[in-house]
């Protein structure tokens, strides 16, 4: 099939004009319409592969630069306008000759924010989302994480889209201007427009946007099909929005979580969890394609509403709902030694250590951000055990396992401590320990004292006294197998990931003084410290 490939200016209500290029099948019927509106240019995470691939299915496909990006007009400003702009494409869309009225969206990361932009202004002919790895706009999980900056990705992407076109990373000396001082003054004397970073540091706490409450105040009308990675970084996000979407009984909606982290090209790290396996782009060509031709052209599609992968077992199964109903949540318990299992504590003594802002945890794997590999920084299931001969991490580790455990789910971390500062951080990583040492990263999470009761309102801490503190590890589904050993890892510090804490109770963002901070674990029996497992019976 013939593809006829153009470019336009679409103009806006304010007079603005957006530059889009549209592809379409070369003849003169008219098409259900798929668009993409994207601050990534056509070297993003949307290309003319992928455009092609679905003008090829007879889909005339509009793929848009938001404004002030890539030859579009105005300013660009990361999250403002692509509702408005939205809704003025949409409308400009369904004029055209070539179109039969129909509009479906698509599009992963900031992609996926636009989409869910665009179905906020519930305008009628749009019919269908594929909102990929959907960020919010300054909330929690995608900014911070238990009350503190999600510092990489923060940085990274704001140096990354900063300005006209996207910014070489790899130009940068991260190493040295990550560890700089004050946090809100690193990319001073980069060249870098900071003005998204620099709100990013003053309003992700208490002057953040809750977007859930936008999208509950809005007639959203589209069928959705939400699509995210276990190591991806803006997961929670999308489970955020799923668990709204398909609580709406007038909502068609799907899920599909693979072993991706927030790449195109597939998982980095332990190439043995996934081999093999499709990346985000074949899984999502296919699923988009199949979404569309049901809602867009009144195709069938009859399957369970959830698809997720099992990673460790490396098998895709369907299931009925997110969360699993029949998920057995069970408590793993801290103990002395090193000693991880089901059973509660008695009288045990406590662990320690020490934490020195100078010298934190680094960051190896996990649910990093888009970009970090520009920055030196690795993503997805790497091997934590070098990290764990460090005397500023607690290890808990469980005999070898006699039977597979899968856990598939949301994942808690109930940590009994003490401080001997006014503010500090307290980390958790879950981990596999292979049978030849390995200690490959699952899932990771952390949780700022002064935060842990709310994040609009400090609560300092008194040094010495014992608090309760709950770390959200977010969501995964892994199988342990026999012989391996279920991990979690404690410390007060996973750098660059999250920024730094210094320790003072002072504002962190703006503070260049830091101190020592001496922690205290408890795992008694008034002081059951556990790590909360969804564990699926088998």
């Amino acid at each position: 099939m013939n593809i006829n490939t153009f470019e336009t200016m679409i103009p806006m209500r304010d007079g603005v004009q957006l530059k889009t290029i549209i592809y379409r099948p070369e003849t003169n019927q008219k098409f259900p319409a798929l668009l993409c509106r994207t601050p990534y240019g056509s070297s993003g995470f949307n290309n003319k592969e992928q455009c092609t691939y679905f003008a090829e299915h007879e889909y005339a496909v509009i793929y848009q630069n938001s404004r002030g990006k890539f030859g579009s007009e105005g300013t660009w400003k990361p999250y403002d306008n692509e509702i408005r702009d939205g809704e003025d494409t949409i409308n400009w869309i369904i004029k055209q000759p070539w179109s039969n009225g129909k509009v479906g969206t698509f599009g992963r990361s900031y992609p996926g924010y636009t989409q869910i932009a665009c179905g906020l202004t519930g305008n009628p002919h749009l019919l269908a989302m594929c909102p990929d790895a959907a960020p919010y706009p300054l909330i929690p999980s995608t900014n911070h994480t238990g009350g503190t900056l999600q510092f990489l990705q923060v940085v990274l992407w704001a140096t990354y889209t900063a300005g006209i076109k996207l910014n070489p990373l790899r130009e940068f000396d991260w190493n040295k201007l990550l560890k700089k001082l004050p946090v809100i003054s690193i990319l001073d004397k980069t060249g870098i427009d900071t003005t998204f970073y620099k709100d990013c540091i003053n309003n992700y706490l208490c002057k953040r946007m809750d977007f859930l409450n936008i999208i509950k105040s809005k007639n959203i009308k589209a069928a959705n099909l939400c699509i995210t990675g276990w190591y991806d970084h803006i997961t929670p996000d999308v489970l955020d929005y799923y668990s709204w979407i398909s609580k709406q009984k007038k909502l068609q909606h799907r899920l599909i979580i693979g072993p991706w982290d927030h790449s195109s090209t597939g998982l980095e790290g332990d190439k043995n969890l996934v081999p093999q396996v499709e990346t985000v782009y074949e899984v999502e060509n296919v699923e988009v394609i199949r979404w569309m031709n049901r809602w867009l052209k009144n195709g069938s599609l009859e399957e369970d509403p959830v698809r997720i992968f099992i990673m460790g077992e490396n098998v895709w199964r369907e299931e009925k709902e997110w969360p699993l109903s029949r998920t057995e949540y069970t408590p793993f318990y801290l103990h002395s030694k090193g000693y991880l299992s089901t059973t509660i504590p008695e009288d045990e003594p406590f662990d320690n250590f020490a934490y020195n802002p100078s010298n934190p945890v680094p960051t190896i794997g996990g649910c990093n951000s888009g970009p970090s590999p520009l920055a030196g920084i690795s993503r997805g299931p790497f091997d934590q055990s070098q990290l764990e001969k460090r005397e500023d991490v607690l290890v808990y580790k469980t005999e070898a396992l006699k039977k597979e455990i899968e856990i598939t789910g949301y994942i808690k971390v109930v940590l009994y401590a003490s401080s001997s500062v006014r503010d500090t951080d307290f980390t958790a990583k879950l981990t596999d320990v292979y049978p030849d040492g390995r200690s490959i990263i699952i899932q990771d999470g952390i949780v700022r004292a002064k935060f842990r009761e709310s994040f609009e309102k400090e609560s300092l801490l008194k040094p010495g006294k014992i608090y309760k503190f709950e770390i959200d590890l977010w969501a995964t589904s892994y199988l342990f197998k026999k012989e391996h050993r279920i991990n979690m890892d404690i410390s007060s510090s996973n750098f660059p990931r999250f920024d730094r804490n210094l320790n003072t109770g002072e504002n962190n963002e703006l503070g260049v003084h830091f101190t020592r901070a001496l922690q205290k674990v408890y795992h008694d029996k008034k002081h059951p410290s556990h790590i909360l497992l969804p564990v699926i019976p088998r």
